[in-house]
């Protein structure tokens, strides 16, 4: 677990590294770089660690994450707005095809969903059919 963890610093790492480069190189003269990156809000707090950790190296970098959802996030990348994008799904392959340029992804945080419960007298444990457990997250369920 914790190779995972360094070897998913240094995949985001070498994503800002490259990014700063290619950023500081379109713009001359430029001694401080803002990377502006949008995307779903559950991964916002690691993103923000890492950048805090990358940041403390190369005090010319800064990431901004913007936690504004997935699908945002995508219409965002899509539409060349802002420098990375942070989704829950890969952009499907029709959509990366149709951009002006081109668009790498990059799985960077693996998420895990688990339904933790605790019912007194529940005998062989909880069996929630996919509808059931859907309108729990939807709250029509509670």
């Amino acid at each position: 677990m914790k190779d995972s963890a360094q070897l998913f610093r240094r995949i985001v790492c070498a994503q800002i590294t490259i990014l700063a480069l290619v950023c500081s190189s379109i713009v001359c003269g430029q001694s401080a770089i803002t990377l502006v990156a949008t995307g779903s809000s559950l991964p916002e707090p690691l993103y923000v660690a890492w950048n805090d950790e990358y940041h403390k190296q190369h005090a010319e970098v800064q990431l901004r994450y913007l936690p504004e959802g997935t699908g945002e996030s995508v219409n965002r990348i899509l539409a060349g707005i802002g420098d990375l994008g942070g989704g829950d799904a890969p952009i499907p392959e029709k959509q990366l095809k149709e951009t002006a340029r081109p668009i790498v992804e990059l799985p960077t945080v693996l998420i895990g969903i688990a339904v933790v419960y605790h019912l007194p007298g529940t005998p062989g444990g909880l069996r929630l059919s996919g509808s059931a457990l859907a309108n729990i997250f939807l709250g029509k369920i509670t």
